[in-house]
């Protein structure tokens, strides 16, 4: 034995979709204080309804707001499909991995990585030169190998990995 024991003084108790009662009781027992809003837990809302596209926002905001810290238009095409293929969907890979994302908030996502691919910005568009379809193709298909949204996040929830 380690020795190390729980600090229920500093510790919180959350309950997501379980009466109120209940949360009382695991006060009493446990002797630490219930947390009403909302969990917090790396970066995922615990309890929040992500059927709503606000619980999407704050993941659109971090991929609009990585994308800001880039000059798209002093990086080459490579670069930038680079970028969107690893860094950008390391941002969202945790978020798909636990909810299946609604159609529009991968339709915005989507809107952005292309934007940023092509050269452009939300304020500034520039003409895709090939489909976004041909995008989606393995490298040794003549595409960037860039991972379709919709079917890699129902993939991940749908091996285990999360769960809707």
């Amino acid at each position: 034995m380690s020795g190390l024991k729980f600090n229920f003084h500093k510790s919180k108790l959350c309950g997501v979709h379980i009466e109120a009662n209940q949360i009382e009781e695991g006060e009493r027992i446990l002797g630490c204080q219930a947390e009403a809003r909302l969990l917090n837990y790396l970066g995922l809302k615990i309890g929040s309804n992500h059927h709503k596209l606000e619980t999407w926002a704050e993941l659109i905001h971090k991929i609009r707001s990585r994308i800001a810290s880039w000059d798209g238009k002093n990086i080459s095409l490579s670069g930038r499909a680079t970028l969107v293929q690893s860094v950008l969907s390391a941002v969202r890979i945790y978020y798909l991995s636990f909810f299946i994302l609604q159609k529009q908030v991968i339709k915005t996502i989507t809107k952005i990585q292309s934007s940023f691919l092509w050269g452009g910005d939300d304020d500034n568009c520039k003409i895709p030169w090939v489909k976004w379809s041909t995008i989606y193709k393995r490298k040794e298909e003549v595409g960037l190998g860039i991972k379709e949204m919709g079917k890699f996040n129902r993939a991940l929830v749908g091996n285990g990995y999360g769960g809707s």
